[in-house]
């Protein structure tokens, strides 16, 4: 009687362990899923930029890097990661040129680099 019981007690606590293993990747995968990624931008011009990630068409603004300046900028994790495709969008205060980047894949957690060269903005 006393081996069945101990049986009994080793399966009620190794899957009390599963459990809570799987619950612990679980929320760590969520945390993850819901992370914000970043835009590191060095901004070269001799223009302060409005700087948006753009999502199909709609502009999701960033934040503004002042004229030859560098700045970490946030990317929120709603615009992040399911396959969707970004492109990053600089808006010169005082001009019409609105430089855009090439679409890519930003993951949550990501770091992202953005150049803007002097040359580019006129």
């Amino acid at each position: 009687m006393q081996i069945a019981s101990t049986s009994r007690t080793l399966v009620v606590a190794a899957a009390l362990v599963l459990v809570a293993a799987c619950t612990r990747r679980v929320q760590t995968e969520s945390l993850a899923a819901r992370a914000d990624a970043t835009l590191r931008v060095d901004n070269q011009s001799l223009f302060d930029m409005d700087v948006f990630a753009v999502q199909a068409s709609q502009r999701i603004r960033l934040g503004l890097v002042p004229a030859s300046s560098r700045r970490s900028l946030t990317i929120p994790a709603n615009v992040v990661g399911h396959g969707r495709r970004l492109q990053f969008l600089a808006d010169p205060v005082g001009s019409s040129s609105q430089p855009i980047s090439q679409e890519l894949y930003v993951e949550p957690g990501d770091e992202v680099g953005l150049l803007i060269p002097a040359s580019q903005v006129r």
